[in-house]
């Protein structure tokens, strides 16, 4: 009678969430592949981290199982390369990178039987102020220009002060 006891109240009012993290490794971009972009608008963008999913189970009365995520972890990264414009000579691009914060003042936070588990919205990435560069490539004579960054290869093939024709080699 009393495990009956305990399995009622279970069922009726929940139990602990189950929380699963999973490596991401997002890509907004396909190699190999001819793109344009404008100005102001992201050459590449790239995540990396991990991804957290929770799911709880909240009772018969709070609605049965609650899905939440996913949703990056603290320290996940997002790196964008963006096209500022550029003149005859030159071509600039911006780069940036964010990092996920955990602050509890942006987080959605689950408190279930003292278990405090928090997890985040993709509006609280924050930027790094070191991680802010300006960069100016030369235009040369041909006809294409291959712009290298990190671990990127990007092949443009026209630009002028409105938009960008490229190919992303390598990452």
């Amino acid at each position: 009678m009393r495990y009956l006891s305990v399995f009622t109240l279970f069922l009726l009012t929940g139990c602990l969430p189950q929380i699963t993290r999973a490596p991401t490794d997002r890509r907004g971009y396909r190699l190999n592949e001819e793109r344009t972009a404008t100005v102001g608008q992201a050459i590449l963008r790239r995540t990396r981290g991990t991804n957290i999913s929770a799911e709880i189970w909240c009772g018969i009365f709070g609605g049965g199982w609650k899905k939440y995520g996913p949703v990056l972890d603290e320290g996940s990264v997002v790196e964008e390369l963006l096209y500022q414009g550029g003149t005859a000579e030159k071509i600039n691009i911006g780069y940036r990178e964010f990092v996920v914060d955990r602050s509890p003042l942006t987080s959605r936070v689950i408190d279930i039987y003292g278990n405090r588990q928090y997890l985040w919205t993709p509006t609280n990435y924050l930027a790094r102020p070191a991680f802010f560069q300006q960069l100016e490539y030369e235009k040369g004579d041909e006809d294409t220009l291959t712009l290298n960054y990190r671990n990127y290869r990007i092949e443009v093939q026209g630009a002028d002060n409105q938009a960008l024709d490229y190919v992303i080699v390598a990452d």
